[in-house]
């Protein structure tokens, strides 16, 4: 992997690992200077995995390759191969549990993560209502050390998104499940008067702190 790292790269370029996993960066004006990049790069990558007595899983990379947005379009989008196998282009990408979508929005990841949190909410109430149903607060310490961190996961990938008012409305809402289980209060209060019947702070205010100290 180390030897992948130091690989000379066209300008604009840039590798990125973690673990067995290894994503590639390509910045182009367009189509025919990425795919110029990027078989270049793939082609370098292949040669070094070779060298190592190791490969890729081609099937993963089909399914799972990158994305472009600007003016480069879906229906024709840059032909870029390796080992013989052309890399689909998807609309976005799960990488290290966050899922980018060609336009970094990252709206479909905000929504994973609401369907997500409402069926964890449901099975750790379920549990603690079960064992712990006389201990009050029980739920608050949940949410605080399983709920919260698993929703402000990867903020430093998309926190740079807080700026836009749909983010942030987005992100306060993914707290509504498990504040109302925490106040108890009725399905139709709102989300703001919820955090501040809780006591708890919103989310995006959080998620901007976790962004902040991750740039420092």
């Amino acid at each position: 992997m180390d030897t992948a790292l130091d690989l000379t790269l066209p300008q604009g370029s840039h590798i990125q690992a973690y673990a067995d996993d290894i994503i590639v960066v390509i910045r182009g004006q367009d189509k025919e200077e990425i795919e110029r990049k990027g078989n270049a790069i793939l082609e370098k990558l292949l040669a070094s995995v070779v060298e190592h007595k190791l490969s890729f899983n081609i099937q993963k990379n089909i399914s799972n390759a990158y994305y472009f947005w600007g003016k480069i379009y879906l229906r024709n989008p840059p032909i870029i191969s390796i080992n013989n196998h052309t890399i689909q282009v998807v609309n976005n990408i799960k990488y290290l549990g966050v899922t980018w979508d060609c336009c970094l929005t990252f709206t479909k990841h905000l929504k994973a993560l609401r369907d997500k949190t409402d069926s964890l909410t449901y099975k750790l109430s379920t549990v603690a209502n079960e064992f712990y149903s006389k201990r009050s607060g029980i739920f608050r310490k949940i949410y605080y050390g399983a709920i919260e961190p698993y929703l402000l996961f990867g903020a430093g990938a998309w926190g740079n998104r807080l700026k836009l008012k749909k983010i942030r409305d987005s992100l306060n809402s993914l707290q509504r499940r498990p504040l109302i289980k925490i106040t108890k209060a009725y399905r139709t209060i709102s989300t703001e008067a919820l955090q501040v019947i809780a006591g708890i702070v919103p989310l995006d205010i959080k998620a901007k702190g976790v962004l902040a100290n991750s740039y420092s």
